[in-house]
Parts: structure tokens; C-alpha cells; sequence
């Protein structure tokens, strides 16, 4: 258990105290405030601190592990969202490649793309045009591997986006 809390309190992360345990730190310099908390840190304790926590530490760590849980859950919601943008982007990429191979418009290949609801089938067409092509046709060995691995990823897009992450760690017994 000591563990824990030299984890926690070496490095000085923040949480909302209350009553006599929240004191501002004694120098203006070892100041640490956490804006999302709008509290100040307990002063880091030694690294090698393998003492037991004191009856402040565990009066508050309810408080510390609420701020770190907010904390956590910005994290993942920032990363998924991310994650999104970013296949997005790349279907706005793979429009672009099907409306060069094409030859017309990204505004047409967007909007007939865009209207095809299964993603294989965008990578299907993609494929057959790469097959087809005279001038780009030197390429399809190249896109294969490309477009395998977006597959490869579209399972992971879809699980990002269509199921929730609120309570994550409360389903896996975490």
C-alpha cells in the first residue's frame, strides 16, 4: 500500500482537500495547482518515501482519486476523439485517391462514396480502380497493402465509435 500513495504523492499530483488536511504548500516556489481541481498539491514526498502514508494522505485519497478519475476520463475521451478525427481524415484521403483514379471531381466521388454505407465496398471500388487504371495501374500493388491495413484498423474506428467508454473500468472489473 505504501506504494500507492509514494506513486501518487512523489510526483504531487493534485485533488480537492477540505478542512485542516488543504493548506497551501509553505514556499511560494514548491506552488503546484491543478487548474482542473482548482486545488493546490500536496508537497512531493522523497522518492525512495516508503513510509506509511500519513492520516491527512488517507483522509484525502478519496479526493485524489476523484480529480485522477476526472483526469483519466479526459484523457480517454480526448484520445477517441482523436482517433476519430483522424479516420475521418482519411476517408476524406481515400475520396481523393478514388476521385483522382476517376479523373472527376471530390466533390462527386464524395458524394456517390459517401452515399455507400458499407466501407468495404469504398475499398472494393477503390481496388477495382486501381486495376483498371492505365496510368495508375503500376500502383495496385502498393495500395493492397495499403488498404489491408486500413481494414485492419476499420474494427478498431467502429468500436471507438459506436460503443461507449463511460464506466469502462467498472465492466472489465478494474
Amino acid at each position: 500500500m505504501p506504494g500507492f500513495f509514494l506513486a501518487f504523492f512523489t510526483y504531487g499530483f493534485s485533488f480537492n482537500g477540505v478542512g485542516a488536511c488543504k493548506r497551501p504548500p509553505r514556499k511560494a516556489a514548491s506552488k503546484r495547482f491543478c487548474a482542473s481541481c482548482s486545488s493546490y498539491s500536496l508537497p512531493p514526498r522523497g522518492f525512495l518515501d516508503m513510509s506509511e502514508p500519513t492520516d491527512c494522505e488517507i483522509e484525502l485519497m478519496p479526493q485524489l482519486l476523484a480529480c485522477l478519475k476526472k483526469e483519466q476520463d479526459r484523457a480517454i475521451f480526448t484520445a477517441i476523439g482523436i482517433a476519430l478525427s483522424g479516420f475521418a481524415r482519411l476517408e476524406e484521403n481515400l475520396v481523393t485517391v478514388a476521385a483522382t483514379l476517376l479523373g472527376v471531381n471530390k466533390r462527386k466521388v464524395g458524394l456517390i462514396l459517401y452515399s455507400i454505407i458499407n466501407f468495404q465496398t469504398w475499398l472494393s471500388i477503390i481496388d477495382q480502380l486501381f486495376a483498371e487504371d492505365e496510368i495508375y495501374g503500376a500502383l495496385a500493388p502498393q495500395w493492397t497493402k495499403i488498404s489491408s491495413g486500413i481494414r485492419a484498423i476499420k474494427d478498431d474506428r467502429d468500436r471507438f465509435a459506436h460503443h461507449s467508454a463511460l464506466g469502462a473500468a467498472s465492466h472489465t472489473g478494474n
